[in-house]
């Protein structure tokens, strides 16, 4: 939960700087970085066999890039299903960036190797 907390903070920080993140029940949102193309990077680590954010919100229209960071042991994996996002990032590493334009619904994200640990859901509206 503090977790959770001292995300938000972050988040609404980088929303101030940047004018461009949206908040919607406390969920990060995945505004929260800009990349290189004009889009928005949204990076979930994996550690200690699970997501350090399980809820997500973003803006049908809004172009995002994933990107996994594994802090662990083993490999993780990223993936969206209805979005077409399937990243592995092997132990210590990143996945590649994978980037999409996202569409209004709510998708569920997990780990192909941990799915029952490792899961969460993105809003999009």
């Amino acid at each position: 939960m503090m977790r959770t907390l001292r995300l938000c903070a972050v988040l609404l920080t980088v929303a101030a700087v940047l004018g461009a993140c949206s908040k919607k029940n406390d969920s990060p949102s995945v505004s929260a970085g800009s990349s290189g193309s004009g889009g928005k990077t949204v990076t979930l680590t994996a550690k200690n066999f699970s997501f350090d954010q399980t809820a997500l919100t973003g803006a049908a229209g809004d172009k995002v890039t994933f990107v996994l960071h594994n802090t662990d042991g083993t490999e993780h994996n990223l993936t969206i299903k209805d979005l077409g996002i399937d990243a592995n990032a092997e132990a210590g590493k990143d996945s590649k960036p994978a980037t999409v334009t996202l569409k209004a619904g709510t998708f569920e994200f997990h780990c192909e190797y941990h799915p029952d640990k490792m899961k969460g859901t993105l809003t999009v509206s």
